[in-house]
């Protein structure tokens, strides 16, 4: 037999396409669980009738049910509808819609029918009783839809148009709906309790459901545009979710483990500024390196200080009134309280707390009983999720473009200096301020509790750039990020990689060493400029020696797929420590008339350009490969299906399949 679905309802059809039963969201007696407090434990019996119906989702599986040797190979399915319901409203306001989601079970292409003890009865005959005593019923109505042919065997009270289930396990352990607004995704569960808790397994997954009324959103998922189509999928290890959406992309979502509520996979094109932003994020960072490839000025530290004094926040040709040093204890406040709000989110989880807190306003009879979109608990539920899309904004902004005016801010507090007119050390940003005074303390003491450790957790955030739905919380205490199967490092090959992009694609195997070094330079190089003013041959060997270290890691740790542009990047950074190399030479030598820094500069750059020209004409041009990684281990709870995948090497565009040796290469 198979099923069609129609607005009016399901059709289940025999092999020949004639209807044999003729089902819709329709109950006389359907049960909900309305406890309003811990002492009440009643039930509720309500009328429910939809007239349109939406989606149509299904599970099936063999199993063998009986005892003894009565055992036999059943197919059992189970069928889930989701439509709308009309409800009624007052004669000033516009009539709205409640949505429902009704279950069946099939056995052997047999609906089960609710017996009087509360089990399923997969009987022919029985069917024909059930359908026969309802026709009956129906016979004497004029008009109105055409009435269900059997009952549900229970509704949910879920609003939503899409619908799919889990199909992984003897039950479905949760549903997946699209909301109202084409954009949301939850997922909802349907098991009470896990097979494997049991004693004696149940008869089939009827008996793993859920009551209705009990059912409890767990996870959501903002998608990028509005939804066309999904559909839930087993790997074979573990539940995704697949996506399409109308801006002509799939996303792959993980539904298992403590990495849930990830996107693991974009199926789409790139755009143009995707493929051009790499390139020029590797040339406009070399110029931004190459910029302190030459030591400071001679006086530039007294005239920077006497600077201080005098100049004003200039805008074009519009002046603020306000001087630099006017600036500096705004500037400390701010930057205590961004790093402080870090710490916390980051600590406490206050990311997932107020997805939890979302879901559970999503929950809340009151807020299903509104139908109005203005409605003060919809309104709540608006500024929840406001709320909710800020937190992830701000960890997003201050682990990436946040992270150098914190750093330049926090070095400069604590950057001392000589002052012939104030007389002993002042601080270099703020020459009213003495230094080690009891203000002064102060703040020193506080970046020094604070900037370490923001520091040292911006390292998950700063490698997944900046998006907190790949760390999550318990993920924050495995900070021995040097293990090979670290939370942190696998999370950072699961972000770069979410979209293969050819040669621009960051080798999976080394995303997080890559990305950690660009990360570290983002730190060092303003932190060293900051405070090794006073000192240029010094500030110049530091520099250097950054320099030299990012030049190396990317010998060591190749940082994409494609062995040219990995060439082209090894051999800028080769010229970035070329350049501060000739720094070094011009500060020692104190001598701004002398050719021979100019001259050493020339050198390095002609035979870092000869070599990369040569590289790239001798190497030949290889077909990628990606490596398919899984963030993390399964969470508490979580099944033994959803244990992490070992890395497998996939060839891409008709790889060589024949020589596994040579591709992985």
């Amino acid at each position: 037999s198979f099923v069609t679905l129609t607005k009016l309802g399901l059709h289940l059809r025999n092999a020949a396409g004639d209807e044999n039963i003729f089902l819709r969201i329709q109950a006389s007696q359907a049960k909900k669980y309305a406890a309003e407090s811990y002492a009440d434990s009643g039930f509720q019996a309500r009328a429910v009738d939809c007239t349109e119906h939406l989606s149509l989702a299904s599970m099936c599986q063999h199993r063998k049910v009986g005892h003894g040797s009565q055992k036999r190979d059943r197919q059992q399915a189970v069928l889930f509808l989701a439509g709308h319901e009309p409800v009624k409203a007052a004669a000033a306001e516009e009539a709205t819609k409640s949505g429902r989601v009704a279950v069946w079970c099939l056995q052997d292409g047999v609906v089960g029918v609710q017996a009087d003890h509360g089990g399923l009865i997969f009987a022919r005959d029985h069917v024909a009783e059930g359908i026969a005593k309802l026709r009956a019923a129906a016979a004497g109505v004029v008009g109105g839809a055409r009435p269900t042919d059997l009952e549900p065997l229970c509704v949910y009270d879920q609003d939503g148009s899409n619908l799919d289930v889990d199909k992984s396990g003897l039950s479905t352990s949760f549903a997946v709906q699209l909301r109202e607004d084409r954009t949301t995704v939850d997922m909802w569960t349907l098991e009470a309790v896990p097979e494997d808790m049991l004693v004696i397994a149940p008869d089939g997954p009827q008996n793993l459901l859920v009551c209705p009324g009990q059912e409890r959103t767990e996870l959501q998922m903002g998608q990028k545009a509005p939804v066309w189509a999904l559909q839930v999928v087993d790997t074979g290890r573990e539940s995704a979710l697949v996506v399409g959406c109308e801006n002509s992309c799939a996303y792959m979502w993980d539904l298992a483990g403590r990495d849930r509520g990830q996107i693991y996979a974009e199926m789409r094109s790139m755009s143009a500024v995707e493929l051009l932003y790499p390139p020029f994020e590797v040339v406009i960072t070399a110029l931004q390196l190459l910029a302190f490839a030459f030591g400071p000025p001679p006086n530039q530290e007294k005239e920077t200080t006497q600077a201080a004094r005098k100049s004003h926040i200039i805008v074009g040709s519009f002046d603020f009134g306000y001087s630099r040093e006017e600036l500096f204890w705004p500037e400390v406040k701010v930057v205590t309280g961004a790093m402080v709000a870090f710490l916390m989110v980051a600590l406490l989880g206050l990311d997932e707390r107020m997805d939890r807190l979302v879901a559970m306003a999503y929950d809340l009879p009151a807020y299903k009983a509104e139908k109005f979109r203005f409605s003060p608990m919809h309104l709540v539920v608006a500024v929840l999720s406001t709320a909710r899309n800020m937190t992830y904004l701000f960890m997003q902004l201050s682990s990436t473009v946040l992270v150098v005016p914190i750093v330049k801010i926090v070095s400069a507090a604590m950057h001392c200096v000589e002052d012939e007119d104030f007389g002993g050390l002042v601080v270099n940003s703020a020459p009213h301020l003495q230094c080690f005074d009891t203000s002064h303390v102060k703040v020193v003491l506080l970046f020094v509790a604070l900037a370490p450790l923001y520091l040292f957790l911006l390292i998950p955030f700063g490698v997944v750039a900046g998006d907190a739905h790949y760390v999550p919380h318990e993920c924050m205490f495995e900070w021995r990020f040097w293990q090979e199967k670290n939370a942190w490092r696998l999370a950072a090959a699961r972000k770069a990689t979410t979209v293969h992009q050819a040669f621009l694609h960051l080798n999976p195997r080394y995303a997080f060493q890559t990305l950690l070094v660009v990360l570290g330079g983002k730190i060092m190089m303003p932190t060293i400029a900051t405070l090794t003013k006073s000192v240029p041959l010094l500030q110049m060997f530091l520099i250097a020696g950054v320099n030299f270290g990012m030049w190396f890691s990317t010998m060591v740790y190749a940082p994409y797929v494609d062995r040219k542009f990995s060439v082209l990047v090894q051999d800028m950074k080769l010229m970035i420590f070329c350049a501060s190399f000739t720094g070094i030479i011009t500060v020692a030598m104190d001598d701004a008339d002398s050719k021979v820094p100019l001259v050493a500069l020339c050198v390095f750059v002609s035979m870092t350009l000869c070599m990369l020209v040569t590289q790239l004409y001798l190497l030949t041009t290889t077909k990628p490969t990606t490596q398919l990684h899984d963030c993390g281990l399964p969470g508490p709870g979580a099944k033994a299906t959803t244990a992490s995948r070992s890395s497998e090497v996939v060839p891409l565009l008709g790889a060589d399949q024949t020589q596994p040796e040579k591709a992985e290469k």
